[in-house]
């Protein structure tokens, strides 16, 4: 590594495609950010058709610490999340979606924040609509105040696990994650089992099972959250819910103890109460029908629950309602 790469202590990773629109936007903000140059801004690009990389270029062009990287293809997050981390020098990386936008001071504060040595942070998100437009703040935790946690202790890592509100708490969510390059990069592939769409949070949690190493909990807004723009929702909502399931059950495998499986599953639970789902299984029918059942059983729904989801869910005017009133509520909150 040389000089020009060890000045910067912030890698701000932006795996995208298609996505030149919400980037530029996000660029825009960054560089006039206090202290922008000490970081570096990594572009990597999954063969975008759209104008993705005329407008990286010409950001490159006036700006040494912006870089871009066309991948040529996209090969799903998973793996161009981890080609554009792996061009990133910076002691530590914050992985950002190119369509969430930071806050202001963003960079202040996560210099503020890894001055404490952090293996890593996690921050928490305001909810805005499509045009971000303020929809309401949220928290992962139930706790409001900066906290360190050790997952390698289990009562801490349980306790943690109780205060969760939504998988975000357990790094579903990109954008507000900061991480040690290093300790990034020292978790090998063997170590990784296969998470679809969640490998970086196998990899951080594996990172966290470090005694060496802690999680930092800030309770700060990091980024505005483009909400109604979930890229997974391109696969339909069965399939948007399967993520989730398939996802965190094979997160769950890496333990042992049965208090933590039981925490993890209670935690999805939370995430994807039963009277969610409906939305999820409109039109199920078959195979899927019984691939779906038997993951909620292995997450511990109840069969009631279960079925009347099953029988809403073929009332599709009701789950239409049953949207448009959590959408409401959500916004009361």
């Amino acid at each position: 590594m040389n000089d020009m790469h060890q000045k910067y202590k912030i890698s701000i990773c932006i795996p995208t495609y298609n996505y030149g629109i919400f980037l530029k936007k996000n660029i825009d903000i960054l560089i006039k950010e206090k202290y922008f140059d000490c970081c570096e801004v990594v572009i990597g690009d999954g063969g975008s058709t759209d104008d993705t990389e005329q407008l990286s270029l010409a950001y490159s062009k006036f700006y040494q610490n912006i870089k871009y990287y066309n991948f040529g293809k996209k090969s799903g997050i998973d793996i161009d999340l981890k080609k554009t981390s792996d061009l990133c020098n910076g002691e530590y990386i914050w992985f950002l979606s190119a369509d969430d936008v930071p806050t202001k001071g963003c960079i202040s504060r996560i210099l503020n924040d890894i001055s404490e040595q952090p293996a890593c942070i996690l921050y928490d998100r305001i909810i805005c609509d499509y045009f971000l437009t303020v929809i309401k703040k949220t928290s992962w935790v139930d706790f409001k105040t900066h906290k360190k946690i050790n997952f390698s202790n289990s009562t801490d890592y349980i306790n943690y696990l109780d205060s969760l509100r939504s998988i975000g708490g357990l790094f579903s969510f990109m954008s507000v994650i900061v991480v040690n390059r290093s300790a990034w990069q020292n978790v090998t592939s063997g170590e990784v089992p296969k998470a679809r769409n969640y490998q970086h949070v196998v990899r951080i949690l594996r990172i966290l099972q470090n005694p060496k190493h802690h999680l930092l909990v800030p309770c700060h807004y990091l980024i505005n959250f483009r909400g109604d723009n979930d890229s997974f929702l391109n696969f339909g909502e069965f399939n948007r819910l399967m993520i989730d399931l398939k996802g965190y059950r094979r997160i769950i495998s890496m333990y042992d103890e049965i208090k933590i499986i039981d925490k993890l599953k209670k935690m999805m639970r939370r995430e994807q109460k039963w009277y969610y789902l409906p939305k999820f299984l409109v039109g199920i029918r078959g195979r899927n029908q019984i691939l779906v059942i038997g993951y909620l059983v292995y997450f511990g729904y109840k069969w009631r629950q279960i079925m009347l989801a099953m029988i809403i869910s073929r009332l599709s005017i009701f789950v239409k309602y049953l949207r448009i009133i959590r959408r409401a509520i959500i916004r009361l909150r």
